[in-house]
């Protein structure tokens, strides 16, 4: 599969080896924006985004936010765009890529984790890594899908490009006096639960989530 480039700022299409053609959509910049001001980056720290697609979050939290950053992103293709964008702004000694599996990420340092994934992959086997991984007072931010048996301290209502996003934020939680980790703690933010815009998904939906695949029959973009 070879990516033909961008097309119309948030979907990146790619052709097949016999001809077929597809469209990646990816986040759209306001959303990319408001993900990074929620996160609430601060001097210092390291932001994990697992499946990173084309690093655009990457390149915003380095560029605007002046953090370190780390992209875990399975496709070659989408690794190879991410990584050209990163060396062309001059930024490799803060944003990182990793042609890798995100299911078995390491998240060293990580303060900030971010997910924007197709559904049902938020799988309890990744939200035990995010709870075994992640130290106290870590942020995750998940896009239009709750992690499985957390509670969010947070959840958001994001317009970006006439299309209705939910955000959840989670704040990993504090050792416990046994030694145990809480799987999430409430910051005192009344959380407010928005449907999902996102349920039924099929190529003429422009709701389609993020990094989802879908096929283009008569060739037309």
């Amino acid at each position: 599969m070879a990516a033909m480039g961008r097309f119309d700022g948030n979907v990146i299409p790619f052709v097949e080896e016999d001809g077929s053609f597809y469209l990646l959509l990816v986040s759209p910049p306001p959303l990319v924006e408001r993900i990074l001001d929620l996160a609430d980056l601060r001097p210092g720290e390291t932001l994990y985004d697992l499946g990173s697609g084309d690093g655009r979050l990457l390149i915003g939290a380095a560029e605007d936010h002046g953090v370190k950053a780390v992209g875990v992103e399975l496709n070659r293709e989408l690794y190879e765009i991410s990584r050209r964008a990163i060396v062309e702004r001059g930024l490799q000694s803060r944003v990182e890529v990793r042609n890798a599996d995100l299911y078995r990420s390491d998240l060293d340092g990580a303060n900030v984790v971010t997910l924007y994934l197709d559904h049902g992959d938020v799988t309890e086997g990744l939200r035990e890594r995010l709870a075994d991984r992640l130290r106290d007072g870590a942020r995750i931010i998940s896009v239009d899908q709750g992690i499985p048996a957390w509670r969010p301290a947070k959840v958001e209502r994001v317009i970006a490009c006439d299309q209705e996003y939910a955000v959840y934020l989670y704040s990993a939680g504090a050792i416990t006096a046994d030694g145990q980790r809480e799987a999430v703690r409430v910051t005192g933010v009344e959380s407010t639960v928005i449907p999902d815009p996102r349920k039924t998904l099929n190529r003429h939906d422009a709701k389609a989530a993020k990094n989802t695949i879908f096929p283009v029959p008569d060739r037309r973009i």
